[in-house]
């Protein structure tokens, strides 16, 4: 019963607390917090190269055998434009980071 009750005390607690707006500079220490357990959890699932691999042979398997695979036709045609790689790829970050920061501070 005490278990319980401290539960349901702490999500009380907790509610209030997500419930509040706090300052623009406690808001960014909490996110930065909460990514850096996101990086560290996702640490701790990443398997092995062998395992990875496989899981992509399957999926590689099963999209011919529903006529879908499209991807090695798609990454040739990526490769033969000079740099599309390269800034396809700044540009993902960029836009990653920038949109993620954006919303932060449109919510806040």
């Amino acid at each position: 019963m005490r278990i319980t009750a401290f539960a349901t005390h702490t999500a009380g607690r907790l509610q209030r607390w997500l419930s509040t707006r706090h300052r623009l500079r406690s808001e960014a220490a909490a996110v930065v917090v909460l990514y850096g357990f996101y990086e560290l959890a996702r640490d701790l699932v990443v398997s092995d190269a062998r395992e990875a691999d496989h899981h992509a042979r399957e999926v590689v398997t099963l999209e011919r055998g529903l006529h879908v695979f499209l991807e090695a036709n798609v990454q040739h045609a990526a490769r033969a434009v000079p740099g599309l790689i390269s800034l396809l790829g700044s540009a993902y970050l960029t836009l990653h980071l920038a949109v993620t920061a954006g919303v932060l501070l449109w919510l806040h």
